[in-house]
């Protein structure tokens, strides 16, 4: 696939960019930029990935026969890789298609867990590190074409034209291309499953179902831990408001009971009588 793309620059002109394949320069760089992002997300109090593995927990969103339903699907799938290798060297024509069926229905169902344990990273600090650092890494392998030399010097020169420059879409045009590039990886990646020579003509069905199945799986999971951390910062908040004392609507009392229930929390008809 061609990595080159066409984008509108900071100044409003139509130019060629390519998307380089990363060195280990990039990789180096990428990284600093992660491990900053893994500090200002810690700060921002966002959970590291123990610390959601175990609210997740609490809540019975990913738990321990979730770990078990995950190991057990990952060996059904090992088992049924060696079944259509044997199969296949015996020339067993028919009982390669089923077999083929089932691993590529076990494979599906292995990505939909594998990927619902991952939304855990995602949610994490060292998710929203990793995703800065392939941001980052695509910054920093975008070249104008006709010179190869580097568009953005840093990070933070992407993102600030990413955010606030009107003119410019070449950070929206190298997301697409990267994009583009990746899905062709994982393309390449599901054509070499023992299981297509078998299933050629359902290859596009079943990668259009499991991307819908990822896609509704991880909507569905991130529902639920969205509503766990909701749960979790309600409870805390309410324990900081149980010894706090109604306030009074403004019939109730004169302005100078309002300051006072503002000032002192305790204008109460009992600190009256106390006094």
């Amino acid at each position: 696939m061609s990595r080159v793309f066409k984008a509108v620059d900071r100044h409003g002109a139509e130019m060629e960019f390519e998307l380089l394949e990363p060195t280990l320069q990039h990789e180096s760089r990428a990284d600093m930029e992660r491990l900053k992002a893994y500090s200002a997300a810690l700060n921002e109090g966002i959970l590291p990935r123990a610390a959601m593995q175990e609210l997740l927990r609490e809540h019975g969103i990913w738990d321990d026969e979730s770990e078990d339903n995950l190991t057990k699907v990952v060996k059904r799938v090992a088992l049924l890789e060696h079944s259509l290798e044997t199969q296949t060297r015996q020339g067993k024509t028919e009982e390669c298609t089923n077999t083929a069926g089932d691993l590529s229905k076990a494979r599906l169902d292995m990505f939909r867990q594998f990927m619902v344990q991952q939304t855990v990273l995602t949610n994490s600090c060292e998710g929203y590190a990793e995703a800065i650092k392939l941001d980052a890494m695509m910054a920093f392998c975008t070249v104008v074409k006709a010179t190869q030399q580097p568009y953005w010097e840093t990070y933070k020169a992407y993102v600030e034209e990413r955010d606030f420059n009107t003119k410019s879409t070449v950070a929206m045009e190298a997301q697409v291309k990267q994009s583009a590039i990746l899905e062709g990886e994982r393309d390449k990646i599901v054509a070499e499953y023992p299981e297509q020579k078998w299933l050629k003509d359902l290859t596009g069905q079943l990668a259009a179902q499991m991307d819908s199945e990822l896609k509704r799986a991880e909507k569905e999971f991130q529902g639920k831990v969205d509503d766990a951390i909701v749960k979790e910062k309600g409870e805390v908040d309410g324990e900081g408001d149980q010894d706090t004392p109604e306030a009074e609507g403004p019939e109730a009392g004169s302005d100078e009971e309002s300051q006072g229930d503002v000032a002192g929390g305790d204008a109460s008809p009992e600190a009256v009588d106390r006094d």
